[in-house]
């Protein structure tokens, strides 16, 4: 005797999947050129872009790390959302990135018989 494991509903004993669309929004100075989403797995996504993700339904965890010290995740992150067979849930994140500021220190020096001043563009 063979035994058939799977559910009522569905005799193939698939499971039937969601999907999530996670988009990221930026605002600011000094983007950086990429984030990583992750859910399950982790993809690259833009600044200002969609990521999809095919996931079981259920709850799922959707993070996000943008890499860059000058860029923050606005609200919750990671975040936890409701997948429903067949359906697609979205999120955002946003995220706000102040300029990067920073000093340069630069020294000349001339030396020899001829010491004419120049003058160095930076």
């Amino acid at each position: 005797m063979i035994g058939l494991a799977g559910c009522a509903s569905d005799p193939t004993g698939v499971v039937p999947m969601g999907s999530i669309e996670v988009t990221t929004t930026t605002t600011g100075r000094d983007i950086t050129l990429g984030y990583i989403v992750c859910v399950q797995e982790c993809f690259v996504a833009a600044p200002n872009g969609t990521v999809s993700f095919v996931v079981p339904p259920g709850q799922q965890v959707v993070g996000l790390h943008t890499g860059a010290d000058n860029c923050s995740v606005q609200g919750e992150n990671p975040r936890t959302v409701m997948v429903t067979a067949g359906q697609a849930v979205r999120t955002t994140f946003m995220v706000t990135c102040a300029a990067v500021t920073g000093a340069i220190e630069v020294t000349t020096a001339t030396t020899g018989a001829d010491s004419t001043p120049y003058i160095y563009w930076l």
